[in-house]
């Protein structure tokens, strides 16, 4: 890790600034077993009601269940309601 980038992330450390922030990273929220809150998502690659895939920069995230639909889509998050069965990274 560069110099510039080790300085950057003590700095977002010390602020209290969420490593996804800073890293681009996903995060992951459940609600209950009815509700996903996905943020820093790169959009849907399956949509059906049992299966919701979304892209996420570590990879493929795989949500099953029953009666699943997409709530809210936007560029900055996904939230998934339904009968949440398994939350999968591919």
């Amino acid at each position: 890790m560069g110099r510039f980038k080790r300085k950057a992330r003590a700095i977002a450390e010390a602020m209290g600034i969420p490593q996804e922030i800073y890293t681009h990273g996903s995060r992951v929220t459940a609600v209950g077993m009815r509700r996903l809150h996905v943020e820093n998502h790169g959009g849907l690659t399956a949509l059906s009601p049992d299966t919701v895939g979304i892209r996420v920069r570590e990879g493929t995230l795989t949500v099953r269940g029953r009666s699943l639909s997409v709530c809210e889509l936007t560029a900055a998050h996904c939230v998934v309601e339904g009968e949440v069965l398994g939350v999968y990274l591919d």
